[in-house]
């Protein structure tokens, strides 16, 4: 199903009625559509939606439109206690597709994670994606379509 809320009022509503099609219809607006702080909690909260679908969606929506402070709430939850293996594979999936596929710079983000003392924590975390081969510098953009 690829139903897109019509506006903010409906995405909102459908986040709210809590099944996965709802939920998956009011993140892809916000996918297009999201700014600002109130956007962004509303988005975070969504990682944690028991279902893959919806979260995929959500940790594509905070890289795409947050940039590294989106990228920090996607790696919090991948180290999460609270994430299942199959997630975890799942949501990292999206950041290789959004790196290799869509041409996002989610390296960029990463390097400027580690310049930046706000995310200190996550540094050793960070170290490691970005040692991981398909997020290797050069491949940004490879198999995006021409």
């Amino acid at each position: 199903m690829d139903d897109v809320a019509a506006s903010r009022e409906e995405a909102e509503t459908a986040l709210r009625q809590g099944d996965w099609a709802s939920v998956s219809a009011g993140l892809r607006w916000f996918q297009g559509n999201a700014e600002g702080p109130t956007d962004f909690g509303l988005v975070v909260e969504q990682l944690r939606y028991p279902n893959l679908v919806p979260m995929k969606i959500a940790a594509r929506t905070l890289v795409r439109r947050y940039g590294a402070v989106g990228l920090s709430e996607v790696i919090k939850y991948l180290v999460s206690d609270d994430i299942e293996a199959n997630a975890h594979e799942q949501i990292f999936g999206v950041l290789e597709e959004l790196y290799m596929e869509e041409d996002i710079p989610v390296r960029d983000a990463l390097l400027s994670m580690i310049a930046d003392e706000r995310y200190v924590q996550l540094w050793p975390v960070v170290t490691e994606i970005l040692g991981e081969p398909r997020l290797a510098q050069g491949l940004q953009g490879v198999l995006k379509p021409q």
